[in-house]
């Protein structure tokens, strides 16, 4: 006689059921979870979801608590990205942000250690990678440049970009990558916004070369034109512009007054000089 299942077997069969239409959820789930973004400076790794290429970083789902929600890792701070698991592949544009942050890493490890010509040549590379020439990736290239350039004495070769760093430190969009002892301080002079080691003096290597980096830069805050339109004033010898300095920022009085020194007017000449020499003292 064949005996009857019970309720209790009944469960078990239906039990047995779900579990081998969960099984492929579970694997992909698994999968998933195994694909791992490695971090720089041994911050460890965590898994990804959904990643996507932006201009600043990585895009990722992360789950925290149990919730998802979306952030941007930024490209210096990405060691690797796991490919795809189907054809070992990068998502659109992951392979060139990689790549831009790879420069970006290795002229700050550089530039810390003090071999000024190698972490100029990174970062000139990183610029060349990122040509949208603005956010947080730009702003890290370019103060990376100039602080690599200086240290190098080449500072003929970065007026154009000192002069940008300048605009995008007013504009609150600076880099917070080189603060602290281990870049031997601060480039830009926080009064002015000025990089006093990057004098407006015309070299070998300036000329041309400041007009047309200006002119292709947008403006990166609502001074730059008047910023901009002093420094070449100041390559040029063609002293002042028709201003009395009253309502300027630091920087562009300090501009005006170095611009006045070229001035037609001998009486504006003498009270530049003065007022110059009085803020040395």
């Amino acid at each position: 006689m064949i005996p009857t299942p019970g309720p209790n077997h009944a469960l078990l069969q239906v039990v047995a059921i779900l579990g081998t239409l969960l099984m492929p959820a579970a694997a992909a789930e698994s999968q998933v979870s195994e694909r791992l973004v490695p971090l720089r400076g041994r911050l460890g790794s965590f898994a990804i979801q959904d990643p996507r290429a932006t201009h600043d970083g990585l895009r990722v789902v992360r789950s925290d608590r149990g919730l998802d929600r979306d952030e941007i890792v930024p490209w210096d701070t990405i060691a690797a990205v796991d490919p795809r698991d189907s054809d070992g592949t990068f998502e659109v544009g992951i392979e060139s942000g990689l790549a831009l942050g790879d420069r970006l890493w290795r002229g700050r490890t550089r530039l810390r250690r003090g071999d000024a010509r190698l972490a100029r040549e990174a970062f000139l590379e990183a610029l060349q990678l990122n040509r949208g020439r603005s956010g947080p990736m730009f702003a890290i290239a370019l103060e990376g440049l100039v602080a690599a350039s200086i240290m190098d004495r080449r500072v003929d070769e970065v007026q154009a970009q000192a002069v940008l760093l300048g605009e995008l430190a007013l504009a609150g969009g600076r880099s917070d990558r080189f603060l602290g002892p281990a870049y031997s301080g601060d480039i830009l002079d926080p009064e002015t916004m000025l990089v006093p080691m990057v004098p407006p003096v015309m070299g070998d290597s300036a000329g041309l070369d400041i007009r047309e980096r200006l002119r292709s830069q947008p403006e990166l805050h609502e001074s730059a034109s008047l910023r901009r339109d002093l420094w070449i004033r100041l390559l040029d010898g063609a002293g002042p512009p028709d201003l009395d300095g009253r309502g300027l920022d630091a920087g562009i009085r300090f501009l005006l007054q170095l611009a006045t020194l070229d001035s037609k007017e001998r009486p504006a000449r003498e009270s530049a000089r003065r007022s110059l020499l009085e803020q040395v003292e």
